[in-house]
């Protein structure tokens, strides 16, 4: 299997359409990809995934099932999420400037009629769109071959650096925690603003594992101070 794509993961989050799953899952072998996941695809999908996955039905059968984006990414550390919109909030890298790596990567994808919403979007650690000169809406499984075909043939960069990438399950047990403490110490959790900057720095982030590290134990402190522990103790 190809080091270029052996270790990704392609999300299809809520494919309204099996035969489009199909042909993805064709793309998937061609590509040697690793793995294929949909979030809440449509009901009865196999059946017509299975009518277009020509020569790689286990390619179906293999594929995992998830309610929500978070958990269809949970152990991926990159995370690129495709998209025909422009970003006001974060940036959209075009397609040639994607940069591959061989590292823990998931390619997302939004289904056929809206793409990802602002929230799916969020779990994405960078934003692509594939531009058109003309419809810049793309069938699904052409978006899907094009991002393979231009990771492909793309040279890998650098993989990870020895300390690691923080995962998307790492992030969101740090998000849960910072919330709490924050919200008993009297923060505005619930502010939108607050929200969007735990979008931007912290799930859209390629955060180092020993700087999500560092983060938790801040917060750990606070919790210790807020506890009773005494102010002039420093951090363990």
């Amino acid at each position: 299997m190809d080091t270029h794509t052996a270790h990704m993961r392609i999300v299809l989050v809520r494919p309204q359409l099996g035969e489009n799953v199909g042909f993805v899952a064709r793309l998937i072998k061609n590509f040697a990809v690793g793995e294929l996941a949909l979030v809440a695809p449509v009901s009865g999908w196999r059946d017509g995934a299975l009518r277009t996955a020509s020569m790689c039905p286990q390619v179906v059968e293999a594929a995992r099932e998830f309610d929500v984006v978070a958990d269809a990414i949970a152990d991926r550390s990159r995370v690129v999420g495709f998209t025909a919109r422009a970003g006001s909030e974060r940036s959209v890298t075009p397609l040639e400037n994607l940069e591959p790596s061989d590292g823990s990567t998931a390619l997302v994808f939004g289904n056929e009629r809206t793409g990802l919403s602002q929230e799916e979007s969020t779990h994405c650690t960078e934003l692509v769109r594939i531009d058109a000169p003309g419809l810049s809406s793309l069938n699904l499984s052409h978006a899907v071959g094009l991002a393979l075909w231009e990771w492909r043939r793309s040279p890998p960069t650098a993989t990870e650096p020895p300390v690691g990438l923080a995962s998307a399950s790492d992030k969101e047990r740090f998000i849960a925690q910072a919330t709490e403490v924050l919200a008993s110490l009297g923060f505005r959790v619930g502010d939108p603003h607050f929200a969007g900057m735990v979008d931007r720095l912290v799930r859209g982030a390629r955060l180092q594992t020993r700087d999500l590290r560092m983060l938790h134990r801040l917060v750990t402190h606070a919790a210790w101070l807020r506890d009773g522990g005494p102010e002039t103790t420093e951090a363990r």
